[in-house]
């Protein structure tokens, strides 16, 4: 199951009282995948660079813009993958 149709199933089964929990959930997604792309990871890499479907969807559920995301990644990427920082 990817991670965007586990979304589907997480949205489409939650009341509206839980989407504060879920947007941070989302979020710590992001943020894990962020952390992995820093130390290396090829996969978490190509995930936030390539922008994707599922990727676009996670960041529609944190509550980002995906260009946003896609735009901080690169920048991370042009840096030597450091700590992101917040891109114009």
């Amino acid at each position: 199951m990817t991670r965007a149709h586990a979304a589907r199933n997480l949205q489409n089964s939650t009341s509206g009282t839980l989407a504060g929990a879920e947007t941070t959930m989302w979020r710590a997604v992001i943020l894990q995948a962020v952390r992995d792309a820093a130390v290396g990871d090829p996969a978490a890499r190509a995930w936030l660079l390539r922008g994707g479907a599922d990727f676009r969807d996670v960041c529609e559920y944190a509550g980002f813009d995906h260009g946003w995301v896609l735009r901080a990644a690169q920048k991370m990427q042009s840096d030597g993958w450091r700590r992101p920082t917040r891109p114009q």
